[in-house]
């Protein structure tokens, strides 16, 4: 999956049981990170970090939206999402 800036998720399926007769339900978990935040938050300050990271967290629960992702948790800069 791509994002808008070039980034990049590559998609970890956990399944439990397999087969026809399995029953379940797959899906698809991803966890992002802002790699290296901590110093970018420092050379930025405060204001731009808030800045930065409210149009990052709005470009990707977007992504999310569109691609039928539910988000199950957001901490900081990350997010862990899962997709049917």
């Amino acid at each position: 999956m791509a994002f808008p800036g070039g980034a990049e998720a590559a998609p970890v399926s956990a399944t439990g049981s397999s087969g026809p007769d399995a029953g379940g339900l797959n899906r698809t978990f991803m966890f992002t990170d802002i790699c290296s935040s901590t110093p970018l938050l420092i050379a930025v300050g405060d204001q731009a970090w808030q800045r930065l990271v409210g149009g990052h967290d709005r470009t990707l629960r977007r992504c999310f939206d569109q691609s039928g992702g539910e988000e199950v948790d957001h901490a900081g800069d990350g997010f862990f999402v899962a997709f049917l």
